[in-house]
């Protein structure tokens, strides 16, 4: 970004009537640079400060006008919505009146009123407008909302009144509204159109009578597609290719010589498309590359590329374009991607550096890279369920887990759950998908022994009894929790089976794992001769599962010390309460049980 004398956010907090004279000592140009340095929720703000907004308005790229209006929200943006060229208009109805292949009444309804609301003008100039470009949307749109019929040459006039709907403008097509409380609204949309030329009236009424609905969808809709593909905006069908699998040798090298964007309106934009991705996470690979092109000709090629990489995504996944923040966390997590796939590439090609990685590569390629690291964890979840090895439900398994694997096949892409902020976030580095992968690989373990632990547990539901035990219902016993109650079952004579240990052996198991003598101090030693006697327990079943003996000895460490930390606050003579217990299943009794 150019260096401007105004730093525009705090340009924004001082008194208005300052902030406006310091504003309009500025070159178009300047303010139109700054009108970028904010976020899109606050550059209504600064455009209104300028005498001349609406030259500021009309200089935008029109995708960053929609997601300007889409952040302020449309009705309280009336005032940019009056100022917007009807290219401008028409690219945000482009974008936000369609659902793949099918338009969406109410948004048009929606977007309808809010231009007869903006200005006297805006309707009627966006009409004259779309009618050169393309003549059968307003027939399209008219037909969702009204029924039309013809007064034949033989048909009196008084007498067509009569048997005609009641409304017509020019006594040849008489109109039927199809919903009673649209009618004020599309009487007025009628209005502009024979105002604005009645051989236009004339040519939509004649076009909703003689052409099908299906003919004229199909037709706006490719018309549509190409004046969005003119922008770098393919329709929904195309743009799912940002998906396609990719290996690292196959992102494509480019001969960067620095170009123009595009598909741009250099002569008409002000500025350029500004990607506020740029400006908000904390992208360290990325963020070193993009400074490290700053200013450079290159940077225009990646900006463009990268519109057009966020652009499929929002189209793929059927954003809704009305929840702004699905918008943005969208548009982030292509930020996301490209910090993935550079880390990636910088790690598996020696001596490669960030900034040759954005400069020299394709930019949908880095975003497929990650795209399809990222997805090969999906792919193996869905396996270890096609297996039998997890359930489809993530039943017994700890929160953390569940919810990893939740992140992972939740729609439309894999994302990470981080513990730490407790939500998932988008794959944006190598240590996310390291960690994702490290605890697949426990749960894998896990589920391969358990398989074998008796009984199974997709049986737990219909063969365990939890009446009178530390746990409501079979959902709230996990794999550690049973494997390690099988494992007290054992260490109390008995076998190697989940089954609920009575609670008034719990202070027994406690004197056989944490020995005799113990006193409420120390910890489970590793080698001790409890943790070789669960080790024999289970060895031979690690065996048959193909887990390691070094895991399976860490996995029961942990049991066991998950077990030790539970108690060893307790005084030692003292009954342990097997309703405070969460490690081991024990029976508590009706009496505890209703207390």
């Amino acid at each position: 970004m150019n260096y401007l004398p105004l730093e525009p956010l705090r340009l924004l907090e001082m008194p208005v009537d300052k902030a406006e004279a310091l504003f309009n000592r500025l070159p178009l140009k300047d303010q139109a640079t700054m009108v970028l340095g904010v976020p899109w929720e606050r550059r209504q703000d600064l455009i209104l400060m300028s005498k001349n907004a609406r030259d500021l308005v009309r200089g935008m790229p029109a995708e960053e006008l929609f997601w300007t209006i889409k952040a302020v929200g449309p009705q309280d943006a009336l005032q940019i919505v009056d100022m917007a060229a009807p290219s401008q208009l028409q690219f945000i109805f482009d974008f936000d009146w369609w659902r793949k292949d099918n338009l969406v009444p109410e948004k048009i309804i929606a977007w309808l009123i809010l231009l007869f609301e903006a200005g006297e003008e805006t309707p009627g100039a966006w009409i004259r407008w779309i009618s050169k470009q393309d003549e059968t949307l307003l027939p399209l749109i008219l037909r969702r909302f009204v029924q039309i019929q013809k007064r034949s040459d033989d048909l009196d006039l008084q007498e067509a009144r009569d048997v005609l709907p009641a409304f017509t403008l020019d006594d040849v097509y008489f109109i039927a509204f199809k919903r009673d409380e649209l009618a004020p609204l599309m009487s007025r949309f009628l209005n502009e159109i024979i105002a604005g030329s009645e051989g236009l009236y004339r040519d939509v009424m004649e076009t909703i009578l003689w052409e099908t609905d299906a003919e004229g969808l199909e037709t706006a809709f490719r018309l549509r597609n190409a004046r969005l593909s003119d922008l770098g905006i393919l329709d929904y069908y195309s743009s799912l290719d940002i998906y396609a699998p990719i290996t690292q040798d196959q992102v494509r090298k480019i001969d960067d010589v620095g170009c123009d964007i595009l598909g741009s309106n250099a002569e008409e934009d002000l500025m350029p498309a500004f990607i506020p991705t740029l400006y908000m996470g904390d992208y360290p690979a990325l963020r070193e590359a993009v400074m490290g092109i700053a200013g450079s000709q290159s940077m225009e090629r990646i900006i463009f590329e990268w519109v057009g990489a966020a652009n499929k995504i929002l189209m793929a996944e059927n954003v809704d374009l009305d929840d702004f923040e699905a918008q943005r966390k969208t548009l982030l997590s292509v930020a996301a991607a490209l910090n993935l796939a550079i880390e990636l590439l910088a790690a598996g090609e020696k001596g490669a550096h960030p900034v040759d990685i954005l400069r020299e590569r394709v930019l949908e390629d880095l975003v497929r890279l990650a795209n399809t690291k990222i997805r090969a964890l999906r792919s193996r979840v869905r396996r270890m369920m096609d297996e039998g090895l997890i359930s489809r439900e993530f039943l017994h398994l700890p929160d953390s887990w569940e919810y990893l694997l939740e992140g992972l096949v939740v729609t439309p892409r894999p994302r990470f759950w981080d513990p730490d902020v407790g939500d998932y976030v988008d794959f944006q580095g190598i240590a996310q998908v390291k960690q994702a992968e490290d605890r697949l690989n426990e749960i894998e373990t896990w589920g391969l022994l358990m398989a074998r632990i008796e009984p199974h547990w997709g049986v737990w539901r219909d063969t365990l009894s939890f009446k009178h035990t530390n746990f409501r219902q079979f959902r709230e016993l996990t794999w550690q929790q049973a494997l390690l109650t099988a494992l007290a079952n054992k260490a109390l004579g008995g076998e190697l089976v989940i089954r609920p240990v009575r609670g008034k052996d719990l202070m027994r198991l406690r004197d056989i794992w944490f020995g005799s003598g113990w006193k409420g101090e120390g910890a489970v030693p590793s080698g001790a001769v409890v943790i070789e006697e669960a080790m024999s327990a289970v060895r031979p079943l690690a065996v048959k599962s193909g887990v390691e003996i070094d895991t399976l000895h860490r996995m029961i460490v942990g049991m066991l010390n998950g077990f030790y930390d539970e108690i060893k606050g307790l005084v030692p003579d003292a009954e342990i309460d097997g309703r405070f217990i969460a490690a081991v299943w024990t029976e508590i009794g009706p009496d505890a049980g209703d207390q």
